[in-house]
């Protein structure tokens, strides 16, 4: 028995000197947990020289993609290569985040493509401070560009059920709103004072609800109210060119018929100043002529009080009135006369106005008259039917100027060749209407 145990302990010992003259491996820390003829390694390679021997070389990184497992029976793995173990946001490339058609997802340098579909190819890359989803490289520098080749870049901001707060954004570096939309599509730009700014055609409509309203609000210190300006129901589009200045005062906006605005000096003038006298209120005050006598011709219904002026002399009746202080010097002095015949069916009555052509203070209006006369007004054909008498006179021809005092005549001229009427003429009012600025 102690030569079989003399001989076991021979073998060990021989064993060991032979196992460690061919290994010749110690653990750095004499950690008795580390087997001596196991090696492990991490971030390198191994390469057999082919002479018994291997060569260990450090790594500079992982050559290849690395799996990672979802997890969970039946699925599928997505791959992620990381190009370099560099600081991504030090480079001036930039990387971007691109899916293959396979579901696999990688890192990789510049324009490569994120989604594709049926229509288009999209990209989204980086380059230095641009952010750029579309189907062409960025051109841009520290902004977001859409593009696309199906003639719709959409950018949607959806808003979760209930959710009321603004459903986009946009805000300078100081975190203060510049653009803003909310959920039922209002746009304040500035969050209200700022400027919105649209290069081409700005279209502002209502649906079905109305016409589109543009709306402008008064200074907040003062109030919230606002002007709105809307259009009717048009029959054809209708475009407006403004002025190109905006006039001098007192112009008026005027347009040429085909929607061409511009600043024009007012033009046309005042309703007439109107002067009327029943004829019973005329005075018979003119020098040496016959006082036409006022009568009452009785009616079934109506009175008339009237004044009749004789077929055979010359009656007249007198009237004073001021000239107003903004009176027309261009425009033109309308006389009237309301009458109707006394009795004949037939034949013609002359009715004219005499006047002193105005006079200032500090003068005598006892001056010799102006006559003004019209021309033969034939009767109505029927005895009591009131026939309206007109004629004119220019301003200036008649010499009036503002707030002077006129004193008149309204006469019928019995002696006139055109005065056939046989019988008193009724006349009924006198009118006389000035034209004003």
């Amino acid at each position: 028995m102690l030569r079989i145990l003399a001989t076991l302990y021979t073998l060990i010992t021989l064993s060991s000197y032979a196992y460690a003259g061919v290994n010749n491996i110690t653990e750095g820390d004499d950690s008795p947990s580390v087997y001596p003829w196991k090696i492990k390694f991490a971030n390198g390679s191994v390469t057999d020289n082919a002479d018994g021997t291997v060569s260990i070389a450090a790594g500079a990184g992982l050559s290849s993609p690395v799996t990672i497992a979802e997890g969970g029976t039946g699925q599928t793995s997505r791959q992620a290569a990381i190009d370099a173990l560099t600081d991504v946001s030090a480079t001036t490339t930039g990387y971007v985040l691109t899916k293959d058609g396979s579901g696999n997802a990688t890192f990789q340098a510049n324009t490569s493509s994120l989604f594709t579909d049926s229509t288009t190819t999209t990209y989204l890359t980086t380059t230095g401070d641009d952010f750029v989803v579309g189907t062409t490289a960025p051109v841009n520098s520290g902004k977001l560009t859409v593009l696309s080749t199906d003639d719709q870049a959409t950018i949607v901001a959806k808003m979760a059920s209930g959710q009321t707060a603004n459903a986009l954004e946009i805000k300078n570096n100081s975190d203060t709103n510049v653009l803003t939309v909310s959920t039922t599509g209002s746009i304040t730009a500035g969050s209200g004072s700022g400027t919105l700014t649209q290069v081409g055609t700005i279209a502002v409509n209502n649906g079905a609800t109305s016409s589109g309203t543009l709306s402008i609000f008064e200074d907040s210190d003062a109030g919230s109210n606002k002007a709105t300006f809307q259009v009717p129901s048009l029959a054809a589009d209708t475009a407006y060119t403004l002025p190109a200045d905006d006039g001098d005062a007192d112009q008026v906006l005027s347009t040429n018929g085909s929607g061409t605005l511009d600043w024009v000096t007012a033009s046309g003038s005042k309703p007439p100043k109107e002067y009327t006298w029943p004829a019973s209120a005329t005075l018979p005050l003119e020098a040496a002529d016959s006082i036409p006598p006022i009568a009452k011709d009785t009616g079934t219904n109506i009175d008339m009080l009237v004044v009749d002026f004789d077929d055979s002399t010359d009656e007249g009746r007198s009237v004073t009135f001021r000239v107003p202080s903004d009176i027309n010097t261009s425009g033109t002095v309308t006389f009237r006369a309301y009458w109707y015949s006394a009795a004949a069916t037939s034949g013609a009555c002359v009715w004219d106005f005499r006047h002193n052509s105005g006079t200032a203070g500090d003068i005598d209006p006892d001056v010799a008259l102006t006559t003004e006369a019209a021309s033969a007004d034939t009767t109505a054909g029927t005895a009591g039917m009131v026939n309206f008498t007109t004629w004119t006179e220019t301003v200036s021809n008649l010499a009036w100027a503002a707030n002077d005092l006129v004193v008149g005549v309204f006469y019928r001229d019995a002696n006139a060749a055109g005065d056939t009427l046989v019988g008193d003429a009724r006349a009924v009012q006198f009118d006389i209407d000035i034209p004003r600025t």
